[in-house]
């Protein structure tokens, strides 16, 4: 009963943490041509 929470929890940080990475990707280039 308590892995399955503790999972899903990991499972939405890690998509979290790829989609920061890749908006950081798109958004950093953006920047530096704009700067």
């Amino acid at each position: 009963m308590l892995f399955r929470p503790i999972r899903q929890l990991h499972v939405r940080a890690f998509l979290w943490k790829i989609s920061t990475y890749k908006s950081n990707m798109i958004l950093l280039p953006l920047m530096n041509c704009f700067s």
